[in-house]
């Protein structure tokens, strides 16, 4: 029984330091906006980050810079 409740604590330790992990990352990328900090965003996206375009076409932003 010990091991088992031991378990949980750990499995719900790590998820609240990936949501506090996320929630920062968040916090982060607001700001970035607000401040209009292009390079903080590019560092924040993933180099995967697709958009629509105004031509109505999925895009690589990153790539396509």
């Amino acid at each position: 029984m010990a091991i088992l409740l031991g378990l949980t604590a750990g499995v719900s330790l790590a998820r609240q330091n990936k949501e506090s992990e996320i929630r920062k990352l968040e916090n982060m990328e607001g700001e970035a906006w607000i401040k209009k900090d292009s390079s903080m965003l590019f560092k924040l996206f993933s180099s995967e980050f697709v958009v629509n375009s105004p031509l109505n076409k999925a895009i690589n932003l990153l790539k396509n810079l």
